[in-house]
């Protein structure tokens, strides 16, 4: 990879990532594993390098350039660590040392920390703000004095330190406690959502508890203005306490589509909180919306989601009751009932989200008639599942259906030809996202009349589009593209030449 090779090495006890090219020499002792269902991602320091050692990189823990696909059983390049570029903007992993520290970065939300921990970091000071039901206020000095008391040995009284010295301590160390000497668990655990349950704990037995456990934060220094309010308007079991637990770690900033939608997952709370359901009530003075109404927290989803279509129909009719009837969900969705276009979820939430090695279902709750979405030649419901109809002919059902109004003129100037097939339009897009999306419901649907666009998405610039579409394609062709062709979708644009010519040729073989 990128003109160099890398080993994975059990030796004595330990693992090592050995990265060479050329004169360079790189390796890495591998410390903790990031992932279960699709990747495990390697924490860990370096050991060779050229970097000087006054650099991070030999002292703290850092998330390492290669991880495993479990599914696949390869080695390949880690992804979304940052920003997900172009090859020619991707991180060198030979020639520059891993930049991401696990503690700063990752560690808030992939491990249990102490809530005042978790605080003091800039990550939790930011979270903390955003979507949070009440206010409250946080004695950090006190916190810091009884709970780190070895940083600030000199501190009887709370302000025996200086605030010059807290900011330098919350800037320098704060962000970067090891999450192996000061989480509580090095995963997400009860704590990571309970906030302190220590009462709970000490009043359960096998089968019942005198003490609820807590769904906001609770502690001596935690201050909540909670004046006349009943403990459990507080930190009892509340829409809105369960919402900001979700949102602590399910939310964030990521590339979007036109609609305010993120591209690809883990800020599911944010998505969710910019549509419908979870903003208001619905017509019927149901709501709002909650993450558990389709979550369970103590139950994993594996590595696919397991509810049937009938059970999701069936949470969102829990609140949208004037669409129960098989006859007025007709008269909403214009199809048949049980068919796909009868699902709420493909038209509401409809798979727009990159999930690692499959399009996931946004948690943006928004209409088909989104017009952000059709103006900007960017994937929508309809064409989703019609993937060889054009734009025009989804116009034309909109405006009859839902008595709906679209600039046809800026669509047209978006799509360029308002009566070719919407996914290959999308194949065409600049934005990267929309491509990866076409090409995932392409794949899906064994759209075989696609196969030649397909094939030319196997040289895209991203190189999590190669992945999703090599992926796809094996399944709907039954075949090995690396051991048939010699294609891998991480080799650079010079090394994917000869295989994709081999595979054209193939194909065009076959009358395909």
């Amino acid at each position: 990879y990128q003109g160099g090779s890398a080993s994975f090495v059990h030796q004595d006890g330990v693992f090592l990532m050995r990265l060479e090219r050329g004169r360079l020499r790189r390796s890495y002792r591998v410390v903790r594993t990031i992932g279960s269902r699709f990747f495990q991602y390697y924490v860990g320091r370096q050991l060779e390098g050229p970097e000087e050692r006054s650099e991070p990189i030999w002292q703290e823990d850092h998330v390492l350039p290669f991880g495993y696909w479990l599914d696949e059983g390869q080695w390949v390049p880690v992804v979304h660590i940052n920003e997900e570029v172009p090859d020619d903007r991707r991180w060198d992993l030979f020639g520059q040392a891993s930049r991401v520290v696990y503690d700063r970065n990752c560690s808030p939300c992939h491990t249990t920390r102490p809530f005042g921990d978790w605080l003091m970091t800039t990550d939790g000071r930011l979270r903390s703000g955003a979507f949070r039901p009440r206010d409250f206020s946080f004695d950090l000095f006190e916190y810091v004095s009884r709970s780190h008391p070895e940083e600030f040995p000199q501190a009887k009284q709370p302000l025996d330190f200086s605030l010059a010295e807290l900011e330098h301590w919350l800037d320098e160390k704060a962000n970067g406690l090891p999450a192996k000497d000061y989480a509580v668990v090095l995963g997400v655990s009860c704590e990571a959502c309970h906030n302190g349950a220590l009462e709970h704990v000490r009043r359960s037995e096998e089968r019942a508890t005198s003490q609820r456990p807590l769904f906001f934060p609770a502690g001596e220094e935690i201050i909540i203005p909670a004046a006349g309010q009943e403990p459990d308007q507080v930190w009892g079991r509340r829409p809105e306490n369960l919402n900001w637990i979700c949102a602590r770690c399910h939310s964030g900033g990521r590339p979007q589509f036109a609609a305010g939608i993120d591209t690809w997952n883990s800020t599911e709370y944010s998505d969710a909180a910019s549509g419908a359901c979870y903003t208001g009530r619905t017509p019927e003075g149901l709501g709002p919306l909650t993450c558990t109404h389709c979550h369970d927290p103590h139950q994993t989803i594996g590595k696919a989601w397991s509810r049937s279509p009938r059970l999701d129909d069936a949470r969102c009719l829990a609140c949208h009751h004037s669409l129960r009837r098989p006859e007025a969900r007709a008269q909403h969705t214009h199809h048949p009932a049980q068919s796909e276009g009868d699902r709420c979820m493909n038209c509401h939430m409809p798979r727009l989200n990159e999930g690692l090695q499959q399009m996931v279902r946004t948690h943006h709750i928004f209409s088909p008639t989104e017009p952000a979405m059709l103006e900007s030649n960017q994937p929508n419901a309809c064409n989703l599942c019609h993937l060889e109809k054009s734009v025009g002919w989804t116009l034309g059902h909109l405006e009859a259906w839902y008595d709906t109004e679209f600039d046809r003129d800026k669509i047209a100037a978006a799509t360029g030809d308002l009566s070719r097939p919407a996914a290959l339009g999308w194949l065409t897009s600049s934005h990267e996202a929309t491509r990866l999306v076409a090409a995932e419901a392409l794949g899906r649907s064994r759209a075989r009349w696609a196969l030649p666009q397909l094939i030319e998405m196997l040289d895209d610039p991203y190189l999590i589009n190669r992945q999703f579409t090599q992926k796809r394609l094996e399944e709907m062709l039954d075949v090995s593209l690396a051991e048939q062709f010699g294609y891998r979708f991480y080799q650079s644009r010079q090394q994917r030449r000869k295989p994709l010519k081999a595979l054209r040729r193939a194909m065009e073989k076959a009358g395909q």
